[in-house]
């Protein structure tokens, strides 16, 4: 009864539980990205529709509004940069301005570049190839069957005595008739057609009449200069 008496009135001490422990938090999933199968430099000659798509095959996201060299960094890197950030590291990119439907260098660019390192033999020549030339400095062959192969074929065969005439302006079916035949007959141009003009004032020449200058005449010129040479008047300019 007096231990009783003792602890009346005191508030029974409960004890404290310890505090739940926190549940550690899951470590960050490693974000891969899949790779461009592209380099950079052959990213700054696509034009922005096709780099979209490339983004979208790589499962970028977030490309919708970005200008070309934005969209050339996010394909190659995975990395979304400001504009000014991503001209800087891909110049090439707003060299061609981002604008739809660019291309980067067309064949006469490519052209002009190989002629300029006094490489030769590129006139029928794809743009992929003219590309794949400039970089390694050696002329890939041709696809078989196509324009440059057939030109190929007929540089070979005129070098060697096989083929006659010139195949410089022959189409693909007269280079094949060409090669078959070992002739070079082009089709006989349009009448009232520039070339027309010039090889009715051949024909006058080679018949001994007297004929001007004709190789620098536009159609108009062309035409008059046939009209006085077939009505036997003087032209002026005779060669």
């Amino acid at each position: 009864m007096a231990a009783r008496g003792a602890n009346a009135g005191k508030v029974p001490v409960i004890p404290s539980r310890p505090a739940p422990a926190k549940p550690t938090p899951a470590p960050a999933p490693v974000v891969s990205f899949k790779p461009s199968p592209y380099t950079a430099d052959k990213l700054c000659t696509m034009n922005v529709e096709t780099l979209k798509e490339v983004c979208r095959t790589l499962g970028r996201t977030g490309y919708s509004a970005m200008g070309k060299a934005q969209l050339v960094g996010l394909a190659f890197t995975n990395q979304k940069m400001d504009k000014d950030t991503a001209e800087r590291k891909y110049p090439a990119a707003k060299s061609t301005g981002g604008v739809r439907g660019s291309t980067g260098p067309t064949v006469k660019d490519l052209q002009a570049k190989l002629k300029a390192k006094g490489l030769t033999g590129y006139s029928g020549l794809s743009k992929e190839l003219l590309e794949k030339y400039l970089q390694t400095g050696v002329k890939p062959a041709p696809k078989a069957g196509s324009v440059g192969a057939l030109r190929e074929q007929c540089r070979t065969a005129k070098a060697s005595g096989k083929l006659q005439g010139s195949y410089s302006k022959l189409t693909k079916a007269e280079m094949e008739k060409a090669l078959a035949s070992g002739k070079c007959v082009a089709k006989a141009p349009n009448a009232g057609t520039a070339d027309w003009y010039k090889a009715q004032l051949k024909a006058f020449r080679t018949a001994g009449k007297t004929v001007p200058a004709y190789s620098k005449m536009k159609a108009a010129e062309l035409k008059a200069a046939y009209e006085a040479v077939k009505a036997g008047r003087t032209v002026a300019k005779a060669a």
